[in-house]
């Protein structure tokens, strides 16, 4: 078997193997020296990290809840805003079976009194839900209205806890 080839050593200048005991010691007594006021240094910024991320862990977490609390009452008033065409149609969907109704009674009744009765009849239907889809509408967008102010006046209220 082949022997590894081991590369000759680089021979070590003699002012540098003087210099290095001395310069070793010297750092040596230096750190030895200085050991107290490392240890003082790291003690105070260990209080100042501590104190410093207690501080913002507070605020943040403050700050958070009042902007969370304001983005819930935000998304909320935006939901309900959309949703009220959604709860209105339910009336708009009677109303216009009614009418559509109304409509085929008027062209193929031939005038009956039975279809002039049932048209008469269809028409206060029509009107009634009329009344009720309006009532509805401002029933709801006055809920909204009221949440929306309960909902800023709670966030007032956090605010004012921070």
């Amino acid at each position: 078997m082949a022997q590894p080839v081991v590369p000759p050593a680089t021979p070590v200048p003699p002012a540098a193997t003087a210099a290095t005991p001395s310069f070793m010691k010297q750092v040596s007594a230096w750190l030895k020296g200085s050991k107290p006021l490392r240890e003082a240094v790291a003690i105070i910024a260990a209080l100042i990290v501590s104190v410093s991320g207690a501080v913002a862990w507070i605020v943040a977490h403050f700050a958070t809840r009042a902007e969370m609390h304001y983005l819930e009452c935000r998304v909320t008033h935006n939901l309900l805003t959309q949703l009220l065409p959604i709860h209105l149609g339910e009336f708009a969907g009677k109303i216009d079976w009614r009418a559509t109704e109304i409509k085929a009674l008027a062209q193929h009744g031939g005038g009956t009194p039975q279809s002039i009765a049932r048209i008469a009849d269809l028409t206060d239907q029509v009107n009634a839900l009329t009344k009720e889809q309006q009532a509805a509408g401002t029933k709801l967008q006055q809920e909204i209205a009221d949440l929306v102010q309960k909902c800023l006046t709670e966030f007032s209220q956090v605010e004012k806890t921070q």
